[in-house]
């Protein structure tokens, strides 16, 4: 795994940092990472870890689908998913399905950053959004498809169809 690093600059007045926005081309934006791990944090434990088990498999789904959309912007939209529309209860696949289903949308929507409300999705143009838009609702009927599969008893027909969503490494 890759670790990009960033410069930044203290940004005192509010609390974080500055750093540059290669993906939206904007000059800097603001960031405070430990008041979004909070933030992060609390969404991921009022739903029994599911942010986490999401944002993971939706990461992984943005890499073996050519990262249609920054993978900053992937979290983001996971945990809009789990702020306003996850529900109480459900389990990781019915998020993972939930997710996957809304995400057309969240990708054509704006995308912002919890902390300063700064935009994530700028550097997309709409013909971007679009085509990550369209490979978001394949893996949806995907996902939907595996879930009738296993529902039929057809095991083994359901992991090749998550296989194909979330790559070799699903088990």
């Amino acid at each position: 795994m890759e670790t990009p690093i960033q410069p930044m600059g203290a940004d005192d007045p509010n609390n974080g940092y500055a750093i540059p926005d290669t993906y939206g081309g904007q000059s800097w934006v603001g960031t405070n990472p430990r008041k979004f791990q909070s933030m992060y944090n609390a969404v991921n434990e009022n739903n029994g870890g599911n942010l986490q088990r999401v944002a993971v498999s939706a990461k992984k789904w943005n890499e073996e689908n050519g990262k249609p959309v920054n993978s900053y912007h992937m979290v983001m939209m996971a945990y809009k998913y789990f702020r306003n529309d996850a529900p109480a209860g459900a389990s990781t696949h019915e998020h993972m399905s939930n997710f996957f289903r809304n995400l057309p949308q969240y990708v054509n929507d704006e995308t912002r950053e919890p902390v300063y409300q700064e935009r994530v999705d700028n550097g997309m143009s709409s013909k971007e959004k679009k085509q990550a838009a369209q490979k978001a609702y394949r893996a949806s009927e995907k996902i939907e498809e595996a879930e009738r599969l296993k529902q039929e008893g057809k095991t083994q027909e359901a992991k090749e169809k998550y296989r194909e969503v979330y790559g070799d490494d699903f088990k």
